[in-house]
């Protein structure tokens, strides 16, 4: 457990909101030996990050320039990692929350004749279906095949979809016999 006088502590002494987020950061951090020769700002800006996960948030807070954190990271000895660990903490928060939302629901208010009269809990489908291909990227991710039969006619047509598989943002396969190509592309129409 670090001392006293380490000055996240200071920061953060009587937050009881925060107290979990408090422990993970803690365990993200180098030795004091190590981060007693970063500045206070450091630790801030990394505490912001662990909480928000937004990098421009966390420079607003720390009231640092962008340029200011890239020397940090490649100078500070363990801040590349503990920046790298707080990012990490950001994303599970995500998570966590976006889990909360999508399978135990939201709660909002119901209203009958402008009196609130109760709560009715929504759920999110969109924040279910990216869980779900996170979790089973390879059973949900977003995917087509264009399977190409025929003479080698069509090669223009196969050239011009190579282009879109290499352009946009979906997985696709093109299949020929004895060939497979695979990529990514924004929209395929068959002339079927």
């Amino acid at each position: 457990m670090p001392s006293s006088k380490d000055p996240y502590l200071k920061m953060r002494e009587g937050s009881v909101a925060l107290r979990k987020q408090q422990y993970e950061f803690l365990h993200i951090l180098p030795p004091l030996s190590i981060r007693s020769q970063w500045p206070e700002a450091a630790l801030v800006a990394l505490m912001a990050y662990a909480s928000y996960g937004i990098r421009k948030k966390a420079l607003q807070i720390a009231e640092i320039s962008s340029t200011k954190l890239r020397k940090w990271i490649r100078k500070l000895p363990g801040y590349q990692r503990a920046w790298d660990d707080a990012r990490e903490i950001a994303a599970d928060g995500l998570e966590i929350e976006a889990y909360r939302r999508a399978v135990e629901g939201n709660p909002q208010p119901v209203y009958y004749r402008g009196e609130k009269i109760g709560t009715r809990k929504e759920y999110s489908d969109l924040l279910l279906l990216f869980l779900m291909k996170g979790a089973r990227p390879e059973k949900y991710r977003d995917r087509a095949e264009i399977q190409h039969k025929g003479d080698l006619l069509g090669l223009k047509e196969l050239a011009r979809m190579a282009k879109k598989l290499r352009n946009g943002s979906e997985k696709a396969v093109i299949t020929l016999p004895g060939v497979t190509v695979e990529g990514e592309y924004t929209e395929v129409k068959s002339n079927d």
